[in-house]
């Protein structure tokens, strides 16, 4: 086995159950963690050749840094990937609110919902939901067809922005 290799090896048998752990403390995903483990030894072997001993503190800091960037990078994409199915099922199509798939980013929908107002609420959720057309949302709420068309899109809008500020 080279030097590199030998290398490698021992960082893997030094450092892969801590790496585990901090990217799982990230990320709560036990098969997300494991990518970022996998990213962070890739990302590591690349390197190989400057990184000093396996044991010295400088390497292990190297190792605590890189694999704690992967994990924090897949969080990142995660929550991007949820804002944006979001912003999809909350279009002004009506009734895609139902096609979430991720029961994460239903949790994330309904913790924004109990922040708006309980009518704000009902609207998004009419149109969202069921697909109510904003006449018969504004019937149902006694308010003009314009005004339920712009409290939904200032729900929305507040939704998507509480989330990307997350």
């Amino acid at each position: 086995m080279t030097d590199a290799g030998e290398k490698a090896a021992e960082l893997y048998r030094l450092y892969e159950r801590p790496m585990y752990h901090i990217a799982y403390a990230v990320l709560k995903d036990h098969h997300q963690a494991e990518d970022a483990v996998s990213d962070s030894f890739c990302r590591l072997i690349a390197h190989i050749d400057k990184l000093s001993a396996p044991e010295s503190p400088e390497t292990r800091q190297y190792v605590i840094k890189t694999v704690k960037n992967a994990a924090i990078s897949r969080y990142r994409k995660n929550q991007r990937e949820k804002i944006t199915e979001l912003n999809e099922a909350i279009s002004d199509k009506g009734g895609t609110l139902s096609e979430i798939s991720s029961g994460e980013t239903r949790e994330l929908l309904d913790n924004e919902l109990c922040k708006l107002s309980s009518e704000d609420r009902e609207i998004v959720r009419l149109r969202g939901e069921t697909g109510a057309s904003y006449k018969e949302i504004a019937g149902k709420l006694s308010i003009s067809e314009a005004a339920a068309r712009k409290r939904f899109e200032r729900a929305r809008k507040n939704i998507i922005t509480n989330l990307k500020d997350r």
